[in-house]
């Protein structure tokens, strides 16, 4: 490994890999980035913490080589949880810390708010493969429970030195801001219905915040497992962003569920795409 590191207001570290593996290696994981998500917005609080939220970063972002982006917000699941998204051709990958609010946070001492974004930008094309996120249950704050790489599809054969270069980018301002409206918000509530579950999705950005109530609709995908209650798309008066609110029901429990939504006007995307991993 060859780490060439420039410090500064934004420290970028390069990278050049050249790996070479006894055996063939199931699921290898190449650039790989590690945090904390202990609770946020989307997940209750802990009886007796003070703080609302305590995370290094509250979603993995990844970007296609033609600029679609999708956001995941990060979980504190109950056992060991793993999904991946696949990609053809990628343009980066990061844990980022996007709420950068201090009141969210209320802490003093560890300051949530200031901590880094990293985002793995590809030096070279790397090929299909897939970003792969794993959560792990994390019980306080000094767990690192969170881990994000890169798995490519075509597996490093034994015996032959396999290279990879990236470069990686710390800094608090987003590496690799998305083109469209980007997702801010993630709160997520119960219905009546036991295994029914309430998401709000707020999205900000200056190109919608232009735009008339009523002009934009939301794409809504529900993944096997669940089916789509209701829904609703509207502008939020107080600031301008809007917020899309999905109820959606399972029908297996047990089963994760991935849902998919993104604001359009018409046919035409104008956020990116949030993802989320719903396990009933």
């Amino acid at each position: 490994y060859e780490f060439v590191v420039t410090p500064g207001p934004a420290t970028t570290v390069d990278v050049r890999a050249v790996v070479t593996f006894r055996t063939t290696v199931a699921q290898p994981g190449f650039a790989p980035l590690s945090g904390m998500f202990w609770y946020g917005e989307n997940t209750d609080r802990p009886p007796g913490e003070p703080r609302p939220e305590v995370h290094e970063a509250d979603g993995l972002a990844l970007q296609l080589a033609d600029g679609t982006t999708f956001w995941r917000p990060l979980q504190n699941p109950a056992g060991p949880f793993g999904s991946g998204l696949a990609v053809e051709k990628l343009r980066g990958f990061g844990l980022l810390q996007r709420d950068r609010v201090f009141e969210h946070y209320g802490d003093l001492d560890a300051d949530y708010h200031h901590r880094p974004s990293v985002w793995v930008e590809p030096l070279g094309d790397w090929g299909p493969g897939r970003v792969q996120l794993v959560e792990r249950p994390a019980r306080g704050r000094f767990d690192s429970n969170i881990s994000a790489f890169w798995v490519p599809d075509r597996l490093p054969a034994p015996g032959v030195p396999f290279e990879l270069r990236y470069r990686l980018h710390w800094m608090q301002e987003e590496p690799a801001a998305p083109a469209v409206a980007p997702v801010v918000a993630t709160h997520v509530g119960t219905l009546a219905e036991p295994l029914g579950r309430l998401f709000w999705i707020d999205f900000a950005g200056d190109d919608i915040a232009r735009r008339d109530n009523g002009a934009l609709d939301a794409d809504i995908q529900v993944g096997p497992g669940a089916r789509l209650l209701r829904q609703s798309v509207r502008k939020n008066p107080t600031d301008a962003s809007w917020r899309v609110a999905i109820e959606v029901l399972a029908t297996e429990p047990g089963r994760a569920v991935e849902l998919r939504c993104r604001l359009r006007a018409g046919y035409t995307p104008v956020s990116e795409t949030w993802v989320y991993s719903w396990m009933p």
